[in-house]
């Protein structure tokens, strides 16, 4: 009944945010079914995936469906994780899918004043494990760090142990060469005022 064979890169621009809606009303096992047409994508179409999981992100800003999001958000890291993207993060040779990183990183264009998401409460561990268990990048580094800062910080000052721990794995002054959280997110351009926590995408 709910098997809806789709591809986020056709998908019209107004049912998207239904469906991102739509998958965290149904139980688990039937989004899991929706969205495994999505989740076959995430490695040949990075940007479409991305967009898919920002709104996502949204939609429980919206909804605060905490449980079936972060089941949600499971099936999309382990999709990542197991990307062969990852093994090209800052190789500039390749385009190699930075917005899933971002955006598994739930960097989506948060008020400045934010500094927790209330969906974090009781599943903030998934994303500081999702750091440990993704290689010792610039890319990764530099988006983990901006989830500190705009949402995270009730996971400081213990997530720096995490971020401490990368840089002994890697080289330092190259994980270290991006902006790494002090500038706006590189892909939510300037925060605007609004109602919610989040802007609209």
């Amino acid at each position: 009944m709910y098997q809806i064979l789709i591809l986020p890169f056709i998908i019209e621009p107004t049912i998207t945010p239904l469906l991102e809606r739509f998958v965290l009303k149904v139980e688990s096992e039937v989004a899991l079914m929706i969205l495994t047409p999505i989740l076959a994508e995430t490695e040949e179409n990075p940007r479409e995936v991305s967009m898919i999981i920002r709104g996502l992100t949204v939609a429980e800003d919206m909804l605060f469906q905490p449980a079936k999001f972060w089941s949600i958000w499971d099936h999309f890291a382990t999709r990542i994780r197991e990307s062969r993207l990852i093994s090209k993060l800052d190789d500039s040779r390749y385009y190699s899918g930075d917005e899933l990183i971002s955006a598994i990183f739930l960097g989506s264009g948060w008020k400045e004043e934010v500094r927790h998401w209330r969906s974090l409460e009781g599943f903030a561990e998934r994303v500081h494990n999702l750091f440990v268990a993704l290689p010792p990048t610039a890319t990764v580094l530099d988006d983990y760090v901006r989830f500190l800062y705009h949402i995270g910080e009730q996971s400081m000052p213990s997530a720096f142990c995490h971020v401490a721990s990368r840089l002994q794995k890697g080289n330092p002054f190259q994980l270290l060469s991006k902006d790494n959280g002090k500038q706006a997110d590189r892909n939510a351009g300037t925060p605007v005022k609004l109602d919610n926590p989040l802007d609209s995408l």
